[in-house]
């Protein structure tokens, strides 16, 4: 048994969290012969309909979104019908449970926020598309920027990353942070 999210393609159905007996069910829950795709820097696969596209199955927005933000050069792909988000294949090849945090990340309804560290030096005066959105840190490293908004779930936030990603060319390394957890990433204690 593997645990599993099954990520609908229809975004207004919850995410489920399944124990899957092995492949058939995969199979059965994709609604066809399964396609893997690595996320290795969070450490999951999610599994699609291998032909999904050339039935022209619905667009997985959560899916989608969440693999481009992690896989910045899949941005011309994109993932269709019901999806499973698994862990990475272990050292013998098995499917493996999808690690907690993500579980947690994914699953926990919570606010996010998105970081961006800038790769060169910030303007912000003369960088008006990026300083309407982001914020920049009073201290620390001053090339970071927070997002100005709260975004409802990890999937949301991964879209704004995308898009803010898009629009932004300086941007660097971009993360996504519960937003409970800014304080730490910002070097701060939670206030008291």
């Amino acid at each position: 048994m593997v645990r599993a999210i099954v990520i609908p393609h229809d975004a207004g159905l919850p995410l489920r969290v399944q124990e899957l007996p092995g492949i058939g069910a995969f199979q059965e829950a994709v609604d066809g012969w399964i396609e893997a795709v690595d996320i290795p820097q969070f450490g999951v696969t999610i599994y699609v309909n291998e032909e999904g596209l050339v039935w022209r199955m619905p667009f997985n927005s959560r899916a989608s979104f969440l693999w481009w933000h992690h896989e910045p050069r899949s941005r011309r792909s994109m993932l269709v019908g019901d999806a499973i988000l698994v862990g990475l294949r272990d050292d013998v090849n098995d499917y493996s449970d999808v690690p907690s945090t993500v579980l947690d990340l994914l699953t926990t309804i919570q606010p996010f926020a998105v970081m961006f560290a800038s790769s060169k030096p910030l303007d912000l005066t003369t960088e008006a598309r990026i300083s309407q959105v982001m914020l920049p840190l009073a201290a620390g490293d001053t090339r970071w920027l927070v997002s100005g908004a709260q975004y409802e779930d990890y999937f949301t936030a991964a879209a704004w990353a995308v898009v803010l990603a898009n629009i932004w060319s300086d941007a660097g390394e971009i993360r996504i942070v519960p937003v409970q957890q800014l304080p730490q990433f910002l070097g701060q204690a939670f206030p008291t």
